[in-house]
């Protein structure tokens, strides 16, 4: 007969993270009931704690101890990302992800969370944003292709460009979403929860009726893939990029702009050409889902035309 063990809270730090993990489920899970929303079991907002949960308790076995919170140290945080870059080869910011969640969970079960910080080089970084112009985007939609894959991959491409959604929202989209009247997608977002109101354009909402209002042909990792297919089979964007990351310090690699390019890219750029074309933050979003106003500030400092006019007209003072 199988012995019944007793969990004590504090003797086993990946025990109380699951025990607190289950019960942030189900509140989440009941928040998303009382807003009219179906769950599965693990609600979007529970997937990275679950994913540090996971990333924890490997780590525990590649130690071969049963760690605790009196565990949970400066030294503990240095070993553990190191055990992320060298042995399970993640970037910095899923590394940065989990490391947030793990404190999110110190703060919320423990009475008094350890007082660590994170490492040095999980300091922010503000990324350049790899976008598409205008005119870029017009070019990919003037490609002739004669391989149906190619074709779908572009369109949908494209209409992620045009609507800055998500892949999750975009992969669950249907024409319930759509309404003709407003000519607009209305849809609540799976990461944030907001509701958010995307016009389409003219080319998006051709591309929609193109395809039924269905875009579940394929995966993130499958779309990705077909992008940088697509983009190097046709020479497209191949100007030199530089780009700066963090892994165990601050780095720079220079590459073609296409092989920096996915799904997401589509979002950076809805939400540039926004920026440029002078809507506020709170409209930007309005239509993005976002929640945190200063990430949308970002780009509007970054390509608000209000910004740079000003610059130029202080400019000619030194003329």
């Amino acid at each position: 007969m199988r012995k019944l063990t007793l969990h004590i809270p504090g003797k086993s730090l990946t025990k109380d993270f699951e025990t607190w993990l289950e019960t942030y489920i189900q509140a989440k899970i009941e928040e998303y009931r009382l807003k009219g929303r179906t769950v599965s079991k693990m609600p979007p907002a529970a997937k990275n704690y679950a994913s540090m949960l996971h990333l924890l308790q490997d780590f525990e076995k590649s130690k071969n101890k049963v760690l605790t919170k009196k565990d949970i140290n400066q030294a503990f945080l240095t070993e553990f990302s190191d055990y992320c870059f060298d042995s399970r080869h993640l970037n910095n910011s899923t590394i940065n992800k989990r490391i947030d969640a793990l404190f999110y969970f110190l703060h919320h079960f423990y009475p008094k969370p350890p007082g660590v910080r994170k490492p040095k080089h999980f300091s922010i970084l503000k990324k350049k944003v790899i976008r598409l112009t205008v005119d870029e985007l017009k070019q990919l939609h003037a490609l002739v292709l004669d391989d149906p894959v190619l074709e779908r991959t572009r369109d949908f491409f494209l209409f992620l460009c045009y609507t800055g959604l998500r892949f999750g929202d975009f992969y669950k989209l249907n024409r319930s979403y759509y309404d003709p009247e407003s000519n607009e997608i209305h849809l609540m977002t799976n990461k944030t929860t907001r509701e958010c109101r995307i016009h389409l354009n003219p080319i998006a909402l051709q591309i929609a009726e193109k395809y039924d209002f269905k875009f579940n042909a394929s995966c993130n990792q499958d779309l990705n893939r077909y992008i940088k297919l697509l983009l190097e089979r046709y020479h497209l964007f191949e100007t030199e990029e530089t780009v700066e990351y963090l892994s165990k310090g601050r780095c720079t690699k220079t590459c073609l702009k296409r092989e920096l390019i996915t799904c997401h890219t589509g979002r950076r750029t809805y939400i540039s050409i926004l920026a440029e074309n002078g809507l506020s933050a709170y409209e930007i979003m309005s239509a993005t889902g976002h929640t945190r106003v200063e990430t949308v500030m970002f780009y509007i400092d970054l390509f608000g035309k209000e910004r740079q006019n000003k610059f130029m007209a202080l400019d000619r003072l030194f003329v």
